[in-house]
């Protein structure tokens, strides 16, 4: 563990050049940084040149003037479905993917369920419950609780890198179905990560 810790910390930061029409800005990466681009500059390409590996997104952010930018979570949360067209009775696997710089204890990860689809109970469980990357000392969950619109997964730690978590649902009945969008919360207070919502279609066999 020594070790493992001592190898972060000897990692260099990375250097970002963030660069628009006329808007230039240098940045050390650490936590998640937001920059904000100024309007005028928007037709123009967006340019990133790095030191070293780099992950951004970019989004649209349209608030009233004076107001200020919702604080930006540490973790981020995507969530894939392995098929968006599954037959009645037919199985989805759900893999939720949350990246942080940081280590972090105590979360509750909420996975909405789409309608028409229920969580599977495969305990003794058929996936691992955690699968953290190469390198890294390990990620466990304390608990997981199955209900009829959500799926919560109860996180005693989660190392810094990325964290998956696994599991199915079952196509219960035909047509078309939104899930809302997923959410990790913490115990700390942090502000709070979302996904995205997702789309998938039940049709008969």
């Amino acid at each position: 563990l020594r070790g493992a810790v001592a190898g972060e910390t000897r990692r260099p930061a990375t250097r970002v050049t963030v660069t628009q029409a006329n808007f230039t800005r240098d940045l050390t990466l650490g936590p998640p940084v937001r920059l904000s681009l100024p309007s005028n500059g928007a037709a123009s390409p967006l340019r990133l040149t790095a030191s070293g590996p780099l992950a951004y997104r970019a989004e649209l952010d349209a608030r009233t003037a004076g107001s200020k930018p919702a604080a930006l979570s540490p973790i981020v949360l995507e969530r894939r479905y392995d098929r968006s067209r599954v037959e009645r009775d037919g199985l989805v696997t759900v893999t939720l993917t949350l990246r942080t710089p940081v280590a972090l204890r105590h979360l509750r990860l909420t996975d909405p369920l789409p309608g028409g689809l229920e969580a599977v109970d495969d305990r003794p469980f058929a996936f691992p419950g955690a699968v953290a990357s190469t390198g890294q000392t390990g990620a466990a969950w304390a608990d997981r609780s199955l209900y009829d619109d959500r799926a919560v997964f109860y996180l005693e730690r989660l190392p810094a890198g990325v964290t998956t978590v696994r599991y199915r649902l079952r196509a219960l009945a035909p047509g078309g179905y939104t899930a809302p969008a997923p959410r990790a919360e913490s115990a700390a207070g942090l502000p709070p990560a979302q996904g995205q919502a997702q789309r998938v279609e039940v049709v008969e066999r």
